[in-house]
């Protein structure tokens, strides 16, 4: 007698059809996290408040055509709080639930990256808020015909603050993967203060770009750059996040170095054209700190797959000490990326006929500095500390004790009215940096700027003395074995 065939006990609609709503060529991570992620409560709440508010911004600005500045004011309000806020919070443990629910591993033995995996996690969030800036599109177009607003320029707010929306999304899920709460909370912290920040920019341009005096050609270039550093901020947060999550075989820090300069070399080559340089200065020093800072806070690493790729031919080998994982590489990135940030300050200064004086000389040291004062008291009290994360947490909270004590002594310097001397009671760079700002300029604070910089670059060479030794054992044993 024939067996039977298995009898299934779904029902007849959900066997006969298969589940289309996502197609198979989207990654599994993305499909989860956006069924996961639409029936949440916060997500459901968020889209019905925001409807609700939009419905009666129409309906006032309908109701008061004249009073448009208040309407919309109550309008950008609500669409700056759901992108900039409740959206990218979403993403706060975004990796680290992963983790505390023990399935990393499970996920690991796939063929999904940790690649993959965070920028799964942070396109899903992308999606939801995509989803709510298109509810929110008919309301414009609505306001249009009752406020008698700019339709263009509302449009173009309205983007320009769904590309944050994604930058700060990034931001939450690529810090995501560092377990320690204090930490995270610092960046939600930060993030609430750049949307207050907008959304006080947004309200004190009033989408007056017309307006604004500026040629359309600055115009254009200052959304062009503004558009591809958001574009290149939100691929490195992820990368963040997932080179913290990834195995240590995975090397991250050789494409987010090579990334990193060359988005900053362009931007240093792009003010030669005869466009306003200091804006584009600006941008690749604050990019050029970002990676720096991840690559002094990396973890080690002298696997021989790492080192592979820089032992044949010749001519990658001296790349090594500037491109391998590790904060022993990360300090001669650095100390590349400042000297080629210095070249550039140096050439556009003389191009410009700009004479830098002794108070721009101190606020640069500082800022050098500052980069590597962290590394001094890590490298003496806190040798023992081998995780990414932990090194991270440390550096910051390093780097907040002495914001803190060079804001005290700016407040006390500036009520007593001794400048020159309150500052020296504490000579850090974040001191010198502030001294500089309050037009303390002194010779005396670059020396001491430049001397804990150099204490800190060679306390740190010392200490990664054993790693620079066995990276030139294993790449010398690599090439004695592609000679055989």
């Amino acid at each position: 007698m024939a067996a039977k065939p298995p009898t299934s006990n779904m029902p007849d609609s959900v066997s006969q059809h298969h589940l289309t709503d996502f197609s198979d060529r989207f990654s599994p991570m993305l499909v989860k996290e956006l069924r996961q992620g639409m029936r949440t409560n916060l997500f459901t709440i968020a889209f019905i408040l925001l409807q609700a508010f939009m419905v009666l911004c129409v309906l006032i600005g309908a109701s008061a055509p004249g009073d448009s500045s208040a309407v919309s004011g109550f309008f950008w309000f609500f669409v700056v709080v759901t992108l900039l806020i409740v959206m990218p919070i979403r993403g706060f443990s975004a990796l680290t639930s992963e983790m505390q629910l023990n399935t990393m591993d499970l996920i690991q033995l796939t063929r999904m990256g940790a690649w993959r995996m965070t920028f799964g996690k942070w396109a899903a969030l992308v999606a939801q808020s995509l989803l709510l800036v298109c509810g929110i599109l008919p309301y414009l177009v609505m306001r249009y015909f009752f406020g008698g607003i700019d339709l263009f320029n509302e449009i173009l707010a309205l983007f320009s603050l769904f590309v944050v929306s994604m930058l700060f999304t990034a931001v939450t899920v690529g810090f995501s993967a560092f377990r320690s709460v204090l930490l995270r909370s610092v960046i939600v912290i930060v993030l609430l203060i750049l949307s207050l920040n907008v959304f006080g920019i947004r309200m004190v341009a009033n989408l007056g770009l017309a307006s604004s005096g500026a040629t359309t050609g600055n115009v254009v270039w200052g959304y062009l750059s503004a558009l591809l550093t958001a574009l290149y901020l939100m691929w490195f947060m992820l990368d963040l996040g997932a080179s913290r999550i990834a195995p240590e075989a995975d090397n991250h820090a050789t494409r987010k170095r090579l990334a990193a300069f060359a988005f900053g070399f362009v931007f240093l080559l792009i003010p030669l054209t005869g466009i306003e340089a200091i804006p584009f200065l600006l941008i690749t020093g604050i990019t050029w700190t970002l990676v720096c800072i991840d690559a002094l806070t990396e973890r080690p690493s002298v696997l021989p797959s790492l080192l592979r790729p820089f032992s044949n031919p010749w001519y990658r080998r001296p790349f090594v000490m500037l491109l391998t994982p590790g904060w022993p590489s990360g300090l001669f990135f650095y100390l590349f990326c400042a000297l080629v940030y210095a070249a550039a300050l140096w050439l556009h200064g003389l191009i410009g006929g700009i004479s830098i004086d002794l108070q721009e000389i101190q606020a640069i040291v500082s800022c050098a500095a500052l980069v590597l004062f962290p590394l001094i008291p890590i490298h003496l009290f806190f040798r023992k500390v081998t995780e990414p994360a932990s090194l991270f947490g440390i550096y910051l909270l390093i780097q907040i004790c002495a914001g803190v004590v060079g804001f005290f002594l700016m407040i006390m310097a500036e009520e007593t009215g001794v400048k020159d001397v309150a500052y020296l009671f504490a000579p850090l760079p974040a001191t010198t940096l502030f001294a500089s700002m309050a037009g303390a300029e002194e010779i005396a604070h670059v020396i001491a700027a430049a001397a804990l910089a150099l204490i800190a670059i060679i306390l740190t060479i010392v200490r990664g003395m054993p790693w620079y030794r066995d990276t030139i054992r294993v790449m010398a044993v690599q090439r004695d074995r592609s000679r055989s």
